[in-house]
């Protein structure tokens, strides 16, 4: 007999949800060539964080 599945899928469950709060403004520094570099290459960099569940978005 092949009964359906009634769970709740994970992405629905209020628990599964990430419990993040307000996210206070991030303190970035970077060397002093990186502008001229990102600029000089026609490039950005996107850098996710494990730790505080950002995504750092860096370009000129």
């Amino acid at each position: 007999m092949n009964e359906a599945s009634t769970e709740t899928p994970a992405e629905e469950k209020p628990e599964a949800q990430s419990q993040l709060g307000p996210l206070e403004p991030a303190n970035i520094s970077c060397s002093r060539g990186l502008p001229t570099w990102l600029t000089s290459n026609q490039t950005a960099l996107a850098v996710s964080s494990y730790q505080t569940g950002r995504l750092y978005l860096v370009g000129v």
